[in-house]
């Protein structure tokens, strides 16, 4: 399942890499997803909100999970916080 999280990513990076582009989304907290993240089981998780911004070979990933905060779209305490960024680089066609 990792593999499936690494090839979501490469697959949004794979878009025109000159162009600027952002994607939000939110997911449920399952275990693949939680172990990808570094989320323990035992934390108590409602959702995930994904946010992946493109710019120019640089690619930057942050994620915001917790329990949702009632009447809001935010997390009791802010939630937590897990963020990674890099680079990709195209050679012949493939990333």
């Amino acid at each position: 399942m990792t593999k499936n999280w690494i090839f979501l990513i490469l697959l949004f990076l794979s878009c025109k890499a000159s162009s600027n582009q952002s994607f939000t989304a939110s997911t449920p907290a399952g275990r693949e997803v939680r172990k990808f993240l570094g989320i323990l089981e035992k934390d108590s998780v409602d959702f995930i909100r994904w946010n992946l911004d493109l710019k120019d070979h640089q690619f930057s990933l942050r994620c915001q999970y917790g329990i949702g905060k009632n009447n809001t779209n935010g997390f009791i305490d802010g939630g937590f916080n897990v963020a990674f960024s890099g680079s990709v680089t195209r050679t012949n066609g493939k990333l």
